[in-house]
């Protein structure tokens, strides 16, 4: 009986921790799919790191998804969870089968260490938002200008 128990446990510690080992099997950069196989964007990887930058710095990154629906998708809004984080992207609808592009600029003015920062999409053919996060270690002097 102590076993079986003990098999249990293990069992379930291995099943609650595959969500984790995935997203970190690549050092953090999850390159699946954003969302379930309903999502109507795919993106290449829905995360990006910078790794180790100065304070002051700005730096960019390119996001690229595939429209995977059968109708046009039309970006309502892109918003960065802070002042720093600035999203553009193309308000023009992306065609069925077309890419699109989402950049995320970051100034690393005034922030000092490890920062993680989402940028949150709605479209006209997701219900729920597609969220995409930039992570960075901003090293040197806190610049205030």
């Amino acid at each position: 009986m102590k076993t079986f128990i003990k098999l249990a446990l293990i069992a379930t510690i291995l099943f609650l921790s595959a969500p984790y080992s995935k997203a970190t099997a690549n050092g953090g950069n999850d390159n699946s799919s954003n969302k379930t196989s309903k999502s109507a964007m795919f993106f290449t990887a829905i995360s990006h790191d910078f790794g180790v930058i100065e304070a002051g710095e700005k730096v960019s990154h390119l996001f690229t998804f595939t429209n995977r629906s059968e109708e046009p998708l039309i970006i309502s809004s892109v918003n960065g969870s802070c002042g720093c984080t600035v999203p553009e992207w193309s308000k023009e609808p992306v065609l069925p089968g077309s890419e699109g592009q989402i950049e995320v600029f970051f100034n690393s003015k005034g922030k000092v260490g490890q920062q993680t920062k989402t940028v949150t999409i709605d479209t006209n053919l997701d219900s729920q938002p597609i969220v995409l996060t930039i992570k960075a270690e901003i090293e040197g002097a806190v610049s205030k200008q």
